[in-house]
Parts: structure tokens; sequence; C-alpha cells
């Protein structure tokens, strides 16, 4: 269950990076008027991308942890 934990942490920073990445380079292009190009598609995919997967691991653990006797406090 650790394991669970550290990739869903870790990925937390990965996403973070990518959505700021898409920002940045989104906001430069609207306030250059640049094309959409394969770096922006890709930095939106990639956030899309990793927000999927750090839900899909954040439900996971949520419910493996449950499961596993530390049941579910009120507060999550």
């Amino acid at each position: 269950m650790l394991i669970l934990l550290t990739l869903h942490s870790i990925l937390r920073w990965l996403t973070i990076l990518a959505a700021l990445g898409a920002i940045f380079k989104l906001t430069e292009g609207l306030l250059q008027k640049k094309e959409y190009n394969k770096t922006s598609s890709g930095l939106v995919a990639a956030f899309g991308g990793l927000m999927d997967t750090q839900l899909l691991l954040g439900l996971l653990f949520f419910i493996w942890n449950g499961l596993a006797g530390a049941g579910f406090p009120r507060q999550r």
C-alpha cells in the first residue's frame, strides 16, 4: 500500500509540472498569436493522462486502505 501512496505523491508533482508547462505554452501562443502545434497538443494530452492516472491511483488507494482494516473515516 505504501508503493501506491508513493506513486500517487510523485505523480502529483508530474501533473503540476505538466499543467504549468501547458499553461505557459498556451498563454505564450495566445499572446503571440501562434498556431496550436504538436508541443501544445502533447502537453495538454500529458496533463489529461496524468490527471486520469492520478484519479485512478487515488481511488485505488482510498478503497484499498478502507478495505484493509483502516476503515473509511468521515473526513475522507
